[in-house]
């Protein structure tokens, strides 16, 4: 079976790069009811250009669930979203929430400057997303949804090729199927 990429943790990293120079990316997670969470876990145990350095869930449970699994100290996770970014003083934030607490996670990040990337889809409602919209206007800060084929290396190959290239002439349509198999 091939490995998943969690590959918004990429676009973070590309994202707040020219920001870092050679220390690794201090990133925080918010939340962990998404499944996608582990695939980040996975991802980070082997990284040198980002560290882990704390993480938001209130379900106790869920966190020691996480710590164990992947190994993490359970001193570095929270039950406060507030108290674990401004202990934390992390750079970037991987929201692994459900989508009705998305905005409240952006608006925490915001207000201290943090980007942030999320799971699809960004909002519940409008409402949300102008919140979402608002706070990170405000803040001046990006928020990446992860809406994994934007990172696709062989996406972007092909942009080069027609767009760049000119490879395939005008085009006047264009339909793709892609995607994957979804969660087990």
């Amino acid at each position: 079976m091939a490995r998943m990429k969690p590959t918004a943790l990429f676009g973070m990293l590309l994202m707040a790069a020219p920001l870092l120079g050679d220390e690794p990316l201090r990133l925080a997670i918010a939340g962990l009811v998404h499944g996608h969470a582990s695939g980040f876990f996975r991802a980070l145990k082997n990284r040198t250009d980002a560290r882990l350095v704390g993480v938001w869930e209130p379900d106790v449970a869920l966190q020691k669930q996480y710590a164990k699994q992947f190994d993490v100290p359970e001193s570095i996770f929270f039950t406060d979203l507030a108290r674990m970014l401004e202990t934390t003083k992390p750079e970037a934030v991987a929201s692994f929430t459900n989508t009705y607490d998305h905005a409240m996670v952006v608006e925490a990040a915001a207000a201290r400057k943090l980007p942030v990337m999320m799971e699809k889809p960004l909002a519940v409602s409008m409402e949300h997303a102008r919140a979402i919209q608002k706070a990170a206007q405000k803040a001046g800060i990006p928020v990446v949804v992860n809406y994994e084929t934007t990172w696709y290396a062989n996406h972007a190959a092909l942009r080069a090729l027609l767009k760049e290239g000119n490879a395939g002439g005008e085009i006047r349509k264009m339909v793709a199927m892609d995607g994957h198999s979804g969660p087990k």
